[in-house]
C-alpha cells in the first residue's frame, strides 16, 4: 500500500544534498552543470578543469568538497569547533567563552580575513588586517590581544586537525 514511501535514510540523504546545493549556490553557478551526451556523466568546469561524477548527487558532493570542504576551510568554519574544543578540553571559564563569542560576533564574523580559505591565508593578510583595525587607536591593547588570541587559537587547532 505504501511502497512509494521515503525511508528515513533516504530523506536524510535528500536533505543533505539540498543543503549542500544551497551552500554551493553562494559560491558557484550550478546552472552550468552539464551532462556528457555519450556516457551521461555530470560535470562542472572550474578554471578549465572538469569535475565529474556519474550522478548529480555525486557531483554535488565533489563540488562541496572542492569549494566548502577541508580544502576550503576558513577561520569562520573552524570557530565553533574551536569553541567546543576549548570548552571540553581546557579549563577555560564560562565567562571567558562568553567573552570570546561576543568578540567573535562583534569583530570577526563575516570579516574578509575570516572568510579566506586557510590554505590561501598568508602572513601578509594578517599584517594588513591588524594594521587596518589598529589605525586610529580605536581598540584597547587588551581587546587587541584578546582578538589575536582568538584568531591564533582557531589557526592552531585547524593546523592540528588538518595534519
Amino acid at each position: 500500500m505504501y511502497s512509494a514511501m521515503i525511508t528515513s535514510p533516504a530523506c536524510k540523504h535528500i536533505m543533505n544534498i539540498k543543503s549542500k546545493e544551497k551552500q554551493l549556490k553562494r559560491v558557484c553557478d550550478l546552472s552550468k552543470v552539464k551532462t556528457r551526451p555519450d556516457i551521461g556523466r555530470k560535470y562542472f568546469i572550474i578554471n578549465r578543469k572538469p569535475i565529474s561524477s556519474s550522478t548529480y548527487e555525486g557531483l554535488i558532493d565533489k563540488l562541496y568538497d572542492y569549494f566548502l570542504g577541508d580544502n576550503a576551510a576558513t577561520m569562520e568554519t573552524h570557530f565553533n569547533t574551536w569553541m567546543e574544543w576549548r570548552e571540553n578540553e581546557t579549563s577555560v571559564s564560562r565567562k571567558t567563552l562568553k567573552e570570546n563569542r561576543f568578540m567573535w560576533n562583534s569583530l570577526l564574523i563575516d570579516q574578509d580575513i575570516t572568510l579566506i580559505p586557510l590554505k590561501h591565508l598568508t602572513a601578509k593578510d594578517l599584517i594588513v588586517y591588524f594594521r587596518n583595525i589598529t589605525k586610529g587607536r580605536q581598540m584597547t591593547r587588551k581587546r587587541f590581544n584578546d582578538l589575536k588570541s582568538i584568531m591564533s587559537g582557531i589557526l592552531y587547532l585547524a593546523v592540528e586537525m588538518i595534519s
